[in-house]
Protein backbone atom coordinates (compact mmCIF):
# COMPACT_ATOMS: atom_id res chain seq x y z
CA UNK A 1 0.00 0.00 0.00
CA UNK A 2 1.28 3.52 -0.89
CA UNK A 3 2.10 6.09 1.11
CA UNK A 4 -0.67 8.32 -0.11
CA UNK A 5 -3.48 5.80 0.08
CA UNK A 6 -5.82 6.46 3.61
CA UNK A 7 -4.75 4.27 6.41
CA UNK A 8 -8.35 1.24 5.77
CA UNK A 9 -7.57 0.98 1.88
CA UNK A 10 -7.15 -2.86 2.69
CA UNK A 11 -10.61 -2.64 4.75
CA UNK A 12 -11.95 -0.73 1.93
CA UNK A 13 -11.04 -2.74 -1.00
CA UNK A 14 -12.11 -5.88 1.06
CA UNK A 15 -15.48 -4.88 1.67
CA UNK A 16 -15.77 -4.37 -2.47
CA UNK A 17 -14.34 -6.99 -3.55
CA UNK A 18 -16.20 -9.45 -1.35
CA UNK A 19 -19.19 -7.91 -3.36
CA UNK A 20 -18.52 -10.21 -6.06
CA UNK A 21 -20.13 -13.75 -5.33
CA UNK A 22 -17.91 -16.43 -4.19
CA UNK A 23 -15.04 -14.13 -3.54
CA UNK A 24 -13.21 -14.22 -0.50
CA UNK A 25 -10.28 -11.24 0.46
CA UNK A 26 -7.82 -12.58 2.39
CA UNK A 27 -4.14 -11.11 3.00
CA UNK A 28 -2.35 -14.15 5.15
CA UNK A 29 -0.63 -16.84 3.46
CA UNK A 30 -2.16 -18.62 5.97
CA UNK A 31 -5.77 -18.19 5.08
CA UNK A 32 -4.76 -18.77 1.30
CA UNK A 33 -3.16 -22.71 2.36
CA UNK A 34 -6.91 -23.21 4.07
CA UNK A 35 -8.15 -22.59 0.88
CA UNK A 36 -5.44 -24.35 -1.11
CA UNK A 37 -8.49 -25.86 -3.95
CA UNK A 38 -9.55 -22.07 -4.63
CA UNK A 39 -8.83 -20.33 -7.92
CA UNK A 40 -6.69 -17.29 -6.96
CA UNK A 41 -6.65 -13.87 -8.53
CA UNK A 42 -3.37 -11.94 -6.96
CA UNK A 43 -3.34 -8.17 -6.29
CA UNK A 44 -0.07 -7.01 -6.32
CA UNK A 45 1.45 -3.55 -5.54
CA UNK A 46 5.26 -1.83 -6.37
CA UNK A 47 6.21 -2.93 -3.08
CA UNK A 48 5.09 -6.41 -3.51
CA UNK A 49 8.32 -8.99 -3.34
CA UNK A 50 7.18 -10.58 -6.91
CA UNK A 51 9.41 -12.90 -6.93
CA UNK A 52 9.45 -14.59 -3.79
CA UNK A 53 5.82 -14.72 -3.39
CA UNK A 54 6.13 -15.98 -6.87
CA UNK A 55 7.68 -19.15 -5.62
CA UNK A 56 5.00 -19.73 -2.43
CA UNK A 57 1.93 -19.59 -5.10
CA UNK A 58 3.36 -22.32 -7.51
CA UNK A 59 1.00 -24.74 -5.84
CA UNK A 60 -2.05 -22.99 -6.07
CA UNK A 61 -4.22 -22.38 -9.24
CA UNK A 62 -3.58 -18.42 -10.16
CA UNK A 63 -5.82 -17.67 -12.58
CA UNK A 64 -5.43 -14.12 -12.36
CA UNK A 65 -2.61 -11.23 -11.29
CA UNK A 66 -3.88 -7.94 -10.89
CA UNK A 67 -0.50 -5.04 -10.60
CA UNK A 68 -2.77 -1.71 -10.55
CA UNK A 69 0.11 -0.11 -10.97
CA UNK A 70 1.88 1.89 -14.19
CA UNK A 71 4.95 0.99 -13.11
CA UNK A 72 6.21 -2.72 -12.20
CA UNK A 73 9.64 -3.41 -12.48
CA UNK A 74 9.18 -5.19 -9.30
CA UNK A 75 8.04 -7.94 -12.00
CA UNK A 76 11.18 -10.27 -12.97
CA UNK A 77 10.26 -10.56 -17.12
CA UNK A 78 11.09 -14.13 -16.42
CA UNK A 79 7.97 -14.33 -14.13
CA UNK A 80 6.43 -12.34 -17.05
CA UNK A 81 7.08 -14.61 -19.81
CA UNK A 82 6.45 -18.35 -17.76
CA UNK A 83 2.82 -17.17 -16.07
CA UNK A 84 0.19 -18.89 -17.28
CA UNK A 85 -2.50 -16.40 -16.55
CA UNK A 86 -2.79 -12.93 -17.13
CA UNK A 87 -1.26 -9.98 -15.86
CA UNK A 88 -3.31 -6.91 -16.19
CA UNK A 89 -1.46 -3.93 -15.04
CA UNK A 90 -3.09 -0.39 -14.22
CA UNK A 91 -1.51 2.57 -16.58
CA UNK A 92 -5.01 4.05 -17.34
CA UNK A 93 -5.50 4.72 -13.38
CA UNK A 94 -2.38 7.44 -13.77
CA UNK A 95 -2.23 8.15 -16.65
CA UNK A 96 -4.24 11.59 -17.39
CA UNK A 97 -2.67 12.39 -13.37
CA UNK A 98 1.41 12.27 -14.70
CA UNK A 99 0.21 13.90 -17.81
CA UNK A 100 -1.25 16.93 -16.62
CA UNK A 101 1.60 17.21 -14.01
CA UNK A 102 3.82 16.96 -17.07
CA UNK A 103 2.20 19.84 -18.59
CA UNK A 104 1.82 22.26 -15.27
CA UNK A 105 5.85 21.89 -14.83
CA UNK A 106 5.72 22.62 -19.04
CA UNK A 107 3.73 25.39 -18.99
CA UNK A 108 5.27 26.89 -15.49
CA UNK A 109 8.92 26.13 -17.20
CA UNK A 110 7.85 28.77 -19.68
CA UNK A 111 6.49 31.39 -17.46
CA UNK A 112 4.22 30.93 -14.23
CA UNK A 113 1.25 33.49 -14.22
CA UNK A 114 2.09 36.97 -12.89
CA UNK A 115 -1.38 36.81 -10.72
CA UNK A 116 -1.60 40.11 -8.35
CA UNK A 117 -4.15 41.75 -5.72
CA UNK A 118 -4.84 44.79 -8.13
CA UNK A 119 -4.57 46.31 -11.23
CA UNK A 120 -1.09 45.74 -13.05
CA UNK A 121 -0.80 48.73 -15.58
CA UNK A 122 2.57 47.22 -17.55
CA UNK A 123 0.54 43.83 -18.15
CA UNK A 124 3.82 42.19 -19.03
CA UNK A 125 4.31 38.52 -18.72
CA UNK A 126 7.58 36.97 -19.14
CA UNK A 127 6.80 33.58 -21.15
CA UNK A 128 9.13 31.91 -23.57
CA UNK A 129 8.05 32.15 -26.70
CA UNK A 130 5.88 29.26 -28.32
CA UNK A 131 7.59 29.54 -31.68
CA UNK A 132 11.08 28.66 -30.26
CA UNK A 133 9.96 25.44 -28.29
CA UNK A 134 11.00 22.01 -29.51
CA UNK A 135 10.31 19.58 -26.80
CA UNK A 136 11.91 16.30 -26.98
CA UNK A 137 9.60 13.32 -25.12
CA UNK A 138 10.84 10.49 -24.59
CA UNK A 139 8.44 7.51 -24.37
CA UNK A 140 4.88 7.43 -26.37
CA UNK A 141 3.14 4.97 -24.10
CA UNK A 142 -0.03 5.81 -22.35
CA UNK A 143 0.84 9.07 -21.01
CA UNK A 144 3.52 9.75 -24.19
CA UNK A 145 0.05 9.50 -26.90
CA UNK A 146 -1.55 12.31 -24.53
CA UNK A 147 1.48 14.46 -24.33
CA UNK A 148 2.25 14.47 -28.17
CA UNK A 149 -1.30 15.01 -28.93
CA UNK A 150 -1.46 18.08 -26.44
CA UNK A 151 1.65 19.56 -28.39
CA UNK A 152 0.62 18.92 -31.52
CA UNK A 153 -3.00 20.39 -30.75
CA UNK A 154 -0.92 23.51 -29.35
CA UNK A 155 1.28 23.75 -31.89
CA UNK A 156 4.32 23.37 -29.99
CA UNK A 157 7.13 22.27 -31.81
CA UNK A 158 8.55 18.06 -30.84
CA UNK A 159 11.07 15.48 -31.08
CA UNK A 160 10.03 12.35 -30.37
CA UNK A 161 12.51 9.60 -28.86
CA UNK A 162 10.92 5.77 -28.54
CA UNK A 163 13.23 3.44 -29.92
CA UNK A 164 10.01 0.30 -29.90
CA UNK A 165 8.54 2.86 -32.14
CA UNK A 166 11.73 3.33 -34.31
CA UNK A 167 11.71 7.10 -33.03
CA UNK A 168 15.71 7.49 -32.73
CA UNK A 169 16.68 10.01 -34.56
CA UNK A 170 16.86 13.32 -32.41
CA UNK A 171 18.61 16.56 -33.93
CA UNK A 172 19.94 17.95 -29.45
CA UNK A 173 20.53 20.93 -31.14
CA UNK A 174 17.22 22.44 -31.17
CA UNK A 175 15.88 20.77 -28.07
CA UNK A 176 14.67 23.58 -25.45
CA UNK A 177 12.93 20.64 -22.91
CA UNK A 178 13.32 17.11 -22.15
CA UNK A 179 9.91 15.24 -20.60
CA UNK A 180 10.76 11.56 -19.31
CA UNK A 181 7.65 9.70 -19.63
CA UNK A 182 8.87 6.19 -20.63
CA UNK A 183 8.99 3.16 -18.46
CA UNK A 184 12.16 1.40 -16.92
CA UNK A 185 13.42 -1.42 -18.40
CA UNK A 186 16.89 -2.23 -19.22
CA UNK A 187 17.01 -0.16 -22.03
CA UNK A 188 15.86 2.93 -20.31
CA UNK A 189 18.39 2.77 -17.25
CA UNK A 190 20.19 5.63 -16.80
CA UNK A 191 19.08 6.79 -20.74
CA UNK A 192 19.81 10.32 -19.45
CA UNK A 193 23.35 10.01 -18.55
CA UNK A 194 26.53 12.16 -19.25
CA UNK A 195 26.78 11.57 -22.83
CA UNK A 196 22.91 12.54 -23.12
CA UNK A 197 23.72 15.89 -21.10
CA UNK A 198 26.54 16.63 -23.33
CA UNK A 199 24.62 16.27 -26.39
CA UNK A 200 22.04 19.24 -24.91
CA UNK A 201 22.55 23.00 -25.15
CA UNK A 202 22.49 25.07 -22.24
CA UNK A 203 19.54 26.15 -20.65
CA UNK A 204 17.36 22.77 -21.20
CA UNK A 205 14.36 22.19 -18.92
CA UNK A 206 14.20 18.72 -17.80
CA UNK A 207 11.17 17.19 -16.13
CA UNK A 208 10.63 13.55 -14.81
CA UNK A 209 7.70 12.38 -13.69
CA UNK A 210 8.49 8.61 -14.77
CA UNK A 211 11.01 6.52 -13.04
CA UNK A 212 14.09 8.20 -11.13
CA UNK A 213 16.59 5.38 -12.52
CA UNK A 214 16.04 6.38 -16.18
CA UNK A 215 18.08 9.77 -15.06
CA UNK A 216 21.31 9.20 -13.93
CA UNK A 217 21.98 11.59 -11.30
CA UNK A 218 25.05 12.39 -10.80
CA UNK A 219 25.66 13.27 -14.70
CA UNK A 220 22.00 15.52 -13.92
CA UNK A 221 23.56 17.21 -11.04
CA UNK A 222 26.84 18.09 -13.36
CA UNK A 223 25.19 18.97 -16.18
CA UNK A 224 23.06 21.33 -13.93
CA UNK A 225 26.20 22.71 -12.44
CA UNK A 226 27.47 23.65 -16.06
CA UNK A 227 24.13 25.25 -16.49
CA UNK A 228 22.55 27.41 -13.99
CA UNK A 229 19.70 28.76 -16.19
CA UNK A 230 18.29 25.42 -15.97
CA UNK A 231 14.86 24.55 -15.08
CA UNK A 232 14.00 21.06 -13.54
CA UNK A 233 10.94 19.44 -12.23
CA UNK A 234 11.60 15.93 -11.00
CA UNK A 235 9.07 14.04 -8.73
CA UNK A 236 10.72 10.56 -9.05
CA UNK A 237 14.47 9.45 -7.79
CA UNK A 238 17.00 6.97 -8.20
CA UNK A 239 16.22 6.19 -4.36
CA UNK A 240 13.43 7.18 -2.29
CA UNK A 241 12.95 8.64 -0.39
CA UNK A 242 15.11 11.21 -1.73
CA UNK A 243 17.57 13.65 0.26
CA UNK A 244 16.52 16.94 -1.41
CA UNK A 245 19.33 18.97 -0.25
CA UNK A 246 21.93 16.97 -3.16
CA UNK A 247 19.94 19.76 -5.74
CA UNK A 248 20.25 22.89 -3.26
CA UNK A 249 22.68 24.11 -5.15
CA UNK A 250 20.63 25.32 -7.93
CA UNK A 251 17.71 28.31 -8.41
CA UNK A 252 15.73 26.68 -10.93
CA UNK A 253 14.86 22.84 -9.30
CA UNK A 254 11.46 22.22 -8.42
CA UNK A 255 10.99 18.42 -6.78
CA UNK A 256 7.74 16.68 -5.41
CA UNK A 257 7.85 13.75 -3.82
CA UNK A 258 6.69 10.91 -6.40
CA UNK A 259 2.94 12.11 -6.38
CA UNK A 260 2.86 13.21 -10.27
CA UNK A 261 0.07 10.36 -10.40
CA UNK A 262 -1.77 11.22 -6.89
CA UNK A 263 -5.18 12.83 -7.24
CA UNK A 264 -8.53 13.29 -4.72
CA UNK A 265 -10.53 9.46 -5.71
CA UNK A 266 -7.29 7.83 -6.67
CA UNK A 267 -8.27 4.75 -4.39
CA UNK A 268 -11.88 4.64 -5.27
CA UNK A 269 -10.55 4.47 -9.18
CA UNK A 270 -8.20 1.70 -7.95
CA UNK A 271 -10.59 -0.30 -6.70
CA UNK A 272 -12.67 0.33 -9.61
CA UNK A 273 -10.21 -0.83 -11.76
CA UNK A 274 -9.62 -3.97 -9.63
CA UNK A 275 -13.71 -4.59 -9.41
CA UNK A 276 -13.75 -4.58 -13.09
CA UNK A 277 -10.80 -6.71 -14.25
CA UNK A 278 -12.12 -9.69 -12.01
CA UNK A 279 -15.42 -9.50 -13.03
CA UNK A 280 -14.41 -8.95 -16.98
CA UNK A 281 -12.22 -12.38 -16.21
CA UNK A 282 -15.00 -14.76 -15.04
CA UNK A 283 -17.84 -13.09 -17.41
CA UNK A 284 -16.18 -12.76 -21.09
CA UNK A 285 -14.85 -15.02 -23.16
CA UNK A 286 -11.02 -15.27 -22.86
CA UNK A 287 -10.62 -13.95 -26.49
CA UNK A 288 -12.61 -10.98 -25.59
CA UNK A 289 -11.24 -10.57 -22.28
CA UNK A 290 -7.80 -10.29 -24.25
CA UNK A 291 -9.27 -8.12 -26.11
CA UNK A 292 -10.69 -5.63 -24.28
CA UNK A 293 -7.54 -5.31 -21.84
CA UNK A 294 -4.90 -5.83 -24.85
CA UNK A 295 -2.97 -2.57 -24.04
CA UNK A 296 -2.97 -3.33 -19.84
CA UNK A 297 -1.77 -7.46 -20.42
CA UNK A 298 2.02 -7.07 -19.27
CA UNK A 299 2.73 -10.14 -21.58
CA UNK A 300 1.90 -7.95 -24.84
CA UNK A 301 4.97 -4.97 -23.64
CA UNK A 302 7.38 -7.77 -24.22
CA UNK A 303 8.63 -6.64 -27.72
CA UNK A 304 11.81 -7.70 -29.17
CA UNK A 305 12.80 -9.74 -25.71
CA UNK A 306 12.25 -6.83 -23.76
CA UNK A 307 9.50 -6.01 -21.22
CA UNK A 308 9.08 -2.06 -22.25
Amino acid sequence: MSQYQVSNFREIEKTHIEEIPNVKYMTAFEELEQNSSSEVVVISTSQTPVKELSEKLKAFNIKLWIHPNSGYDNLPQSFVEQANFPIVVGNTIRANAVYLYSVQCLLDSMGPIPFYQQWEPTRQFERKSFRKENILVIGRGHIGQKMTSFLENSELEYQLLDPFLGETTINYSKVTTVIVLASLNKTSHHLLNKEFFNKLNKSVTIINPARGKIIDEQALIEYLKSSPDSKVYLDVFEKEPCDFSKFSFHKNIHLSSHIAGVYEDIDQVIIEHELNTIKDFFELEEDKFKKKYERLLLKNKIINDILI
